[in-house]
């Protein structure tokens, strides 16, 4: 089927070039606003990094302290040993736990001591030494009051992992929505 001329839109030259004004100013509106939405994008960018990098010193100062906070405990518990030690080395009764344990008799006082605290304890030997026991109960408390510190500082560092988390997933959302 063939139009004929008479069927022809009819437009005007004016119209045509108002129609293209038009449209040439449609283009630089759009030009104007994908360079806006790139000048954006490029603060976007610059702000995804700096996180980034404030992300990375959270988490180095994270570590420096649960390092720190593990020596802290480890020399806590060290010294409630040393203290334990040292009170008993004075008072421990050597000749009624070599008594108790004759295959122990070759053993030196040191020694003696170390295996009390390390296996006679957990062995259920008892020594009837009433100040022995106060003392033990009061190193005892000591140590689970190091103990109970050291399971704060480890809770502590577990909600700092979990709020280094969050901002691991907000940053993640920046970078993902343009």
């Amino acid at each position: 089927m063939q139009v004929q001329p008479a069927e022809l839109p009819t437009t005007t030259l004016q119209e045509l070039k108002q129609r293209v004004h038009q449209l040439l100013l449609s283009q630089r509106t759009l030009q104007q606003q994908m360079e806006s939405l790139t000048a954006d994008c490029d603060a976007l960018r610059i702000e995804r990094d700096t996180l980034a990098i404030q992300l990375q010193q959270l988490q180095d100062q994270q570590e420096v302290v649960r390092q720190e906070c593990e020596r802290a405990v480890q020399e806590r518990e060290s010294a409630a040993r040393d203290a334990l030690l040292s009170a008993l080395r004075h008072v421990f009764p050597y000749s009624a736990y070599r008594q108790q344990r004759p295959d122990l008799d070759s053993f030196s006082d040191h020694d003696l001591l170390d295996h009390f605290v390390s296996n006679g304890i957990h062995e259920g030997v008892t020594l009837l030494f009433s100040e022995l026991e106060a003392e033990l109960l009061q190193l005892r408390s000591s140590l689970e009051e190091a103990n109970a510190k050291a399971e704060l500082s480890k809770q502590k560092s577990s909600h700092t992992a979990a709020q280094l988390e969050v901002l691991k997933d907000l940053f993640t959302k920046m970078t993902v929505q343009p």
